[in-house]
């Protein structure tokens, strides 16, 4: 009996793909990057969002902290070098200057006792000594120094991370030299930026709070914190859950400077997210007109480099996220503590 003739071998399975199934599998894996990309980069946004408000939560649990010990909130800053209006009395030992800034003066109450150790609140913390009888610009001071800031530059060079918002990837370093710096000469380091600043009034008459609380035309405006200011839980009248404490902005401003933590220097007084200029204001309206996103108009302006608005600290610690779209009205409410108004809408 005759043996069946084998089938033939099968062809040998294909090895590779063709130049038209690898740029299909190309443009697929394309497809799916880019729509997965803005969901990446959404989740890391989110992930720095929070990391801000942790910054901004460590700062209201150190305010009332140090309430806790002073029986009051801590200035916005003492003693301002570089704007005196209306001049000062004619006691110098009252009006010498010293350039605190109220960051500073909370350095252990946000477990920094090593700089707190450092800090001499008899020394001034810069040397900006362009005090004038107006707010025209700066020029010779009316009043010297308290000495030198030698030793309070130590904290002035020094980067906390709590003072910075990972969103903001802006230069965080002042000039060496210059009306915002901590001093006249390039020796005392460059001062370091904060993303975060008291809320304060920003208007004409250089911000001495005293004044502002002492004038019944202002005293509905009257934020938690100035120069010089001594607020206490009794006298934010529209609650400490309406009001605003501390408040965000960005490292770079188009007229002026951002304000440095530990040293107050030309116009670098606070935040008023209550000013008719809005939040996230990247437009400088003097011609040359300019326009920069990350960048705010002028100082004391509001902002953030998270979408659509800014964080805050309101004065119960409570950190609210302020979209950029919200009225005039409702700001004004937030940032004044004895206006009457009630901000309870903001999510």
């Amino acid at each position: 009996m005759k043996r069946c003739a084998s089938l033939p071998r099968l062809a040998s399975l294909r090895q590779a793909f063709t130049l038209v199934e690898l740029l299909v599998v190309i443009a697929i894996i394309g497809v799916l990057v880019s729509l997965l990309l803005p969901a990446v980069q959404s989740a890391r946004e989110s992930a720095r969002r929070m990391s801000c408000s942790n910054n901004l939560k460590q700062l209201g649990l150190a305010l009332h902290n140090y309430h806790d010990g002073f029986g009051r909130f801590p200035p916005a800053g003492l003693n301002y070098g570089w704007c005196l209006s209306p001049p000062p009395a004619t006691n110098l030992a009252q009006n010498l200057r010293l350039n605190h800034n109220g960051l500073a003066m909370m350095l252990p109450f946000y477990e920094q006792g090593a700089l707190a150790s450092i800090f001499r609140s008899d020394l001034p913390s810069s040397n900006a000594m362009n005090g004038n009888t107006g707010c025209c610009g700066p020029n010779n001071a009316l009043e010297p120094m308290k000495g030198d800031a030698t030793i309070n530059s130590q904290l002035g060079k020094s980067r906390l991370k709590i003072f910075m918002c990972p969103s903001d990837q802006f230069d965080p370093l002042l000039p060496a030299t210059s009306t915002y710096s901590i001093g006249v000469s390039a020796n005392l380091g460059q001062g370091v930026k904060t993303s975060y600043d008291f809320s304060v009034r920003l208007a004409y008459g250089c911000y001495q709070w005293q004044q502002d609380r002492a004038s019944a035309t202002v005293m509905n405006q009257l934020h938690m914190f100035g120069e010089n200011s001594t607020t206490r839980f009794a006298d934010v009248v529209d609650g400490t859950a309406n009001t605003v404490a501390m408040c965000e902005s960005t490292h770079d401003v188009y007229n002026g400077k951002c304000t440095p933590w530990a040293y107050r220097g030309w116009v670098q007084v606070g935040i008023d997210i209550g000013t008719a200029n809005g939040i996230n204001n990247w437009l400088y309206p003097t011609p040359p007109a300019t326009y920069k996103v990350g960048r705010v108009g002028s100082w004391g302006w509001p902002g953030s480099l998270h979408p659509n608005g800014c964080q805050v600290t309101m004065g119960d610690g409570a950190v609210r996220f302020i979209p950029q779209n919200t009225d005039a009205t409702t700001r004004f409410a937030l940032s004044s503590m004895m206006d009457g108004g009630n901000a309870s809408n903001i999510q």
